[in-house]
């Protein structure tokens, strides 16, 4: 750059700088006689906080402006705005949110009022709303006149600052208190009587005793139409239910026999219905069962009953007895020539409805979601035309979707052969063929091949990629809509679940994979089976949902290059750690219990937590006991035996984890994220440590983020040299040794700058040891669980999250603060770190990391 542009160049910045330090005042654009608020308005209650505090908070919409990392951050980029459309625009007005505007103040204009906030003022309109609510607040929870004031806060200005702030003061004085709760009939029918205890009074939620609440009201009113529905009454409504207080004795009240300390004024609750409503019982259940949409004349529709179905009638449609079972009762419309694409008896036993039984809510809502759940359909639909006085038939109409399916894509994949200079997650594409209704029980079958390529590098002065890493592999998966196997052991499922399983939403996965993955020195081969049953706890929500596995077995065969460096790193190994890359049979016997009610808005705080309890090894123990049964194996104590002619390597275990997560909305636009992790093992049965497969790691995109991938720890151990191993090869990421315990804390801030740009701010703790019984091959101790070992790894950093609607993108950079593998453990000013940039990790990811 020559001196003259340089010259300019100063000259320009030295502008936007002192452009900038104009919007750095928060009242500089304030209008003459108005209060900039503050903070946020307090509220206080003299009176020991008879009304919960955030519940009176909700009630104030005062607001001062937001912050994105810093105080007022909006609120300064408008007054920016503002400092530039004077400079540019000298002689024209101010602009207003309304305006339309045109060339380089169509900027300005959404510097303003887009990007930034113009002032929040304080606003004696807005007051009086906020004291409208808060007494409407006061009223909803029994205190029916409250004393309400509002205080203007505006300390003594210095230069030119007018902020105020406003405290609130909320006196919800005497409480009101049931005393009398009443149900009553408008009129007496013969069904009187039922409809009294189907609302069962004994259960209302208005009891004498308890403070006046509108929640209660509110909450009564839904559990009674519940009720109502569930036993038949169709067309019962919330709103049929009236409620009338009576407080015309408390003038005649006695209020010495009030308590002083907590006085109560007594009221009577009226509960009246006008009318006994009609109960429908269900006369006739149609199924109506559409084809995806063809060319040409339609089928005829056939109308299937078992009943009516004679044994000629079936052999003329080919119909097997067993895909009608003659004690269905529904009528199923259907096709002529789909016959044979369904089993119409697995249909009837997602129908809890039943013909000649009174209408039930709840039946209802579990018919739909259990259709919803075949992916055969495309849609369910029920309608209910009322056909007399008291009658009323079921309609249900079934879209089917097209049985085959192929799915083509790209796809990021996280491995845990990564880099020593970033966390790169590979890419590729992939083809998935699935068939919705395999065996005419709407079971998914999907069979797909995926290949990806990713890059590795090192922690040369270059920095260049200098190996390429590819994997390919192929997956079949079927989804069954029910659980196989349990009628042998139906005996010992308690009546109460066995009576109506399926509102569990009982799925049996079954799968095999394949995986061939390959770069330079190194190359694995781990084809799979798994078995896994997966339920929901709760019907009609997935809050708590169990996953058991019965058997996931791995066959993993890894091939090292004679004479690389990486095969010399590995004949260093303790002969605990030499397996990892030795053949090997991976079997799992897995529970996990996952609980939340997550939501993706920030509408309120939301939870996710997952109890794992994992056993290892146990069918592999098998296979070698009865392979020294015939032989072929002479010693049950080195974990091995004969498979194929090969020497395949296994381990027995014991472990668990807990991980919860917890979200936390502090504005419409900003968010706190916390997750846990704790997880221990324990190796059992002559197995020394718990193998690879087994172990917890840490680092990589989603935990550490400024350590690579399985390269933290264990304990006090960072480095090959630190076991005694040739530190120098390029390929050490490959060796992660993990632990047997592992502790992880995160937290993140993140705040949107616009709608599909997100910021967050992270910070994340961790570690993972070996049990004290690893020390004899881990030589001086530093990885084992002691004391002089309980060091946390530390890092921060900033993230950039780019929302696509069908993706997210994130780039997190992670710079590590506090290193357990230095002696000096403050990573910064530390003469053990030679250069910065290598503590320091850059992270590419799909989604966020949790």
């Amino acid at each position: 750059m020559t001196p003259k542009l340089r010259k300019y160049a100063r000259l320009v910045t030295l502008l936007w700088i002192c452009l900038l330090g104009a919007g750095c005042n928060a009242t500089k654009f304030v209008p003459e006689g108005s209060f900039l608020l503050k903070n946020e308005p307090k509220i206080k209650q003299p009176q020991a906080n008879k009304i919960d505090g955030e519940l009176l908070a909700s009630g104030v919409q005062s607001k001062p402006n937001r912050r994105w990392v810093l105080p007022k951050t909006p609120l300064h980029i408008h007054n920016f705005g503002v400092r530039i459309d004077r400079i540019f625009y000298p002689k024209r007005e101010d602009l207003t949110e309304q305006d339309t505007v045109k060339g380089f103040r169509k900027f300005t204009h959404w510097l303003q009022f887009g990007f930034g906030e113009p002032p929040a003022l304080v606003d004696s309109a807005q007051i009086q709303e906020d004291l409208e609510n808060l007494r409407n607040i006061c009223f909803a929870n029994g205190h029916f006149y409250p004393d309400l004031s509002v205080a203007i806060d505006t300390p003594k200005q210095k230069w030119r600052k007018p902020k105020a702030s406003l405290i609130y003061t909320v006196t919800p004085n005497t409480g009101y208190q049931i005393d009398q709760v009443d149900l009553i009939f408008g009129d007496s029918t013969g069904e009187t009587n039922f409809a009294r205890a189907v609302y069962d009074l004994n259960k209302s939620l208005l009891k004498p005793g308890k403070l006046y609440s509108h929640a209660d009201f509110a909450a009564e009113r839904n559990r009674v139409a519940q009720n109502f529905r569930n036993r038949g009454y169709f067309r019962f409504s919330p709103s049929d239910i009236i409620f009338e207080v009576d407080t015309s004795g408390l003038d005649s009240f006695d209020m010495a026999l009030l308590d002083l300390d907590h006085p109560r004024k007594p009221i009577n609750i009226q509960i009246e219905i006008s009318k006994t409503p009609i109960r429908y019982m269900v006369r006739e259940i149609r199924v109506r069962i559409k084809e995806p949409p063809q060319q040409g004349t339609p089928p005829r529709i056939l109308r299937l009953r078992p009943q009516e179905l004679t044994i000629p009638i079936r052999d003329s449609l080919n119909l097997k007895f067993k895909r009608m079972d003659s004690t269905l009762q529904e009528t199923f419309l259907v096709d002529s020539s789909q016959l044979s694409r369904l089993n119409y008896n697995f249909l009837a036993q997602r129908i809890h409805l039943r013909e000649n039984r009174s209408y039930s809510l709840s039946w209802t809502q579990l018919t739909f979601r259990r259709l919803q759940e075949l992916t055969m359909l495309k849609y369910s639909l029920i309608r209910y035309p009322i056909v007399g006085e008291a009658l009323m038939d079921v309609d249900i109409e079934l879209q089917m979707a097209p049985q085959y399916q192929i799915q083509l894509g790209t796809e990021t994949f996280t491995r845990d052969i990564t880099s020593l200079a970033a966390n790169l997650p590979s890419i590729g594409a992939n083809i998935t063929v699935r068939n919705r209704n395999t065996f005419k029980k709407s079971e998914l079958l999907e069979v797909g091949v995926s290949g990806n390529i990713g890059w590795t590098t090192t922690e040369s002065e270059s920095g260049r990629v200098n190996d390429l890493y590819y994997q390919l592999g192929g997956k079949a998966e079927l989804n069954i809509q029910r659980f196989l196997g349990i009628n042998v052991i139906k005996w010992a499922i308690p009546k109460s679940i066995k009576r109506d399983f399926s509102r569990f939403s009982p799925t049996t996965i079954l799968s095999l994979n394949a995986d061939l993955e390959r770069q330079q020195d190194f190359s694995q081969f781990a084809p799979g089976a798994n078995m896994s049953y997966r339920w929901n706890h709760i019907p009609f929500k997935d809050l708590a949902v169990s996953r058991l596995t019965l058997i996931s077995l791995d066959y993993i065969q890894p091939d090292v290059s004679s004479g690389s460096d990486l095969d010399t790193l590995v004949t260093q190994l303790p002969p605990p750690l030499d397996q990892d890359f030795s053949n090997r049979l991976s079997s799992k016997f897995t529970y996990s219990y996952t609980r939340q009610n997550y939501m993706k808005t920030r509408a309120r705080p939301t939870y996710w937590y997952r109890i794992t309890l994992e056993n290892g090894g146990f069918l592999p123990y098998l296979i070698e006991q009865l392979n020294f049964a015939i032989g072929r194996d002479d010693d049950l104590n080195d974990n091995q035996f004969l498979l194929f002619d090969n020497e395949v390597f296994y381990g027995q275990y014991f472990r668990g984890s807990l991980e919860g997560k917890i979200y936390y909305p502090i504005t419409k636009t900003t968010e706190a994220v916390f997750r846990g992790y704790i997880g221990a093992g324990s190796s059992y049965n002559k197995t020394p440590i718990i193998t690879k497969d087994g172990r917890f790691f840490g680092g990589g995109i989603s935990g550490m983020r400024g350590w690579p991938s399985k390269t933290l720890g264990p304990g006090r151990v960072g480095r090959l040299s630190d076991l005694g191993l040739d530190d120098s090869s390029r390929l050490t990421t490959l060796f992660g040794p993990g632990g047997e315990y592992k502790l992880e804390l995160n937290a993140e801030y993140r705040f949107n700058l616009i709608s599909w740009f997100e910021m967050a701010l992270f910070l994340d703790m961790g570690n993972v040891w070996f049990s004290k019984k690893a020390d004899e091959f881990f030589g001086d101790g530093k990885a084992s669980l002691r004391k002089e070992n309980l060091v946390l790894g530390v890092d921060a950093g900033l993230g950039f999250r780019f929302d696509f609607s069908f993706l997210i993108v994130r780039l997190d950079f992670g710079q590590q603060l506090f290193a357990p593998d230095l002696e000096q453990k403050w990573v910064f000013n530390n003469p053990e770190v030679e250069r910065l940039a290598s503590r320091r990790q850059f992270n590419l990811g799909i989604g966020y990391p949790f």
